[in-house]
């Protein structure tokens, strides 16, 4: 049950995601949302370098890409590999991008950590990286 347990939680956290659009984005963008939950028409069929986000919204004038991360999941190589190809695919697009990622609240820390030190590591420039823990008490915004 674990992982009934785990997937449970990450499906929260694209909830959580698809929330945040709805509250942060014009209608004109959102209504291009594809998103990976049950009870969705449309699912994402964009893959990116092996990789399936979990959000997908390619709008008249911005492009979205976002991620939920379960506790563990925030500090993996899968992950930061994950991190790094959505990257780069936003940045192959010239309108407003955006990397939005969901995690726990005691996960959030870690993440924004390992966003740091990517951003040391290639060039994050011309994408907004949204961090936000599943209760949406704090988002952090970098325009990197």
């Amino acid at each position: 049950t674990r992982n009934r347990v785990e997937s449970e939680v990450h499906m929260n956290y694209v909830r959580v995601l698809g929330n945040y659009i709805k509250e942060h984005f014009p209608e004109s963008e959102r209504s291009f949302i594809k998103i990976d939950l049950p009870e969705s028409k449309s699912h994402p069929d964009t893959v990116i370098n092996g990789y399936r986000p979990d959000v997908f919204v390619s709008g008249l004038h911005c492009v979205i890409i976002g991620e939920a991360k379960t506790y563990g999941d925030t500090k993996n190589r899968h992950t930061r590999e994950q991190i790094k190809s959505y990257i780069e695919e936003l940045k192959s697009y010239s309108k407003d991008r955006h990397l939005l990622l969901c995690t726990s609240l005691y996960a959030l820390p870690e993440l924004k950590n390992e966003i740091r030190r990517m951003t040391r590591e290639m060039d994050f420039s011309g994408v907004h990286i949204h961090c936000m823990n599943d209760l949406q008490i704090k988002t952090t915004i970098w325009d990197l």
